[in-house]
């Protein structure tokens, strides 16, 4: 399953447990983008858009937004991984801009996944 896992968590919880139930092997692949783990590009006050929901969130940049945005990141990232875990599948996360020569050589076999040739 790939996605940026950027939903709540009830969602999450709805989708690993329909995997669960099927005979294969569950991994989850969390791709964030380079501006989702350093959103340090934005500078003074601004107006962000939820691009799936349409929901607008003012903000204004500080160092305590920042660290309460990186803490909540922190969070997710590690909720995903503990929902995985509790049903027996990996996960891993990765950065876009890393390109897909990267991941596949890095991401998938620490998944346990390899390419076939």
């Amino acid at each position: 399953l790939l996605s940026d896992f950027l939903f709540e968590r009830d969602a999450l919880d709805r989708a690993l447990d329909a995997i669960a139930t099927r005979p294969c092997e569950g991994k989850l692949v969390q791709v964030l983008s380079r501006e989702d783990r350093d959103p340090s590009w934005l500078h003074g006050r601004d107006t962000l858009i939820d691009r799936e929901t349409g929901a607008v969130l003012h903000i204004e940049p500080s160092h305590d937004t920042w660290q309460r945005y990186d803490s909540a990141l922190a969070r997710q990232i590690a909720a995903v991984g503990e929902a995985a875990s509790r049903r027996a599948m990996t996960s891993a996360t990765t950065i876009t801009d890393e390109g897909l020569q990267a991941f596949l050589r890095t991401e998938l076999p620490r998944l346990g996944l390899s390419l076939v040739r």
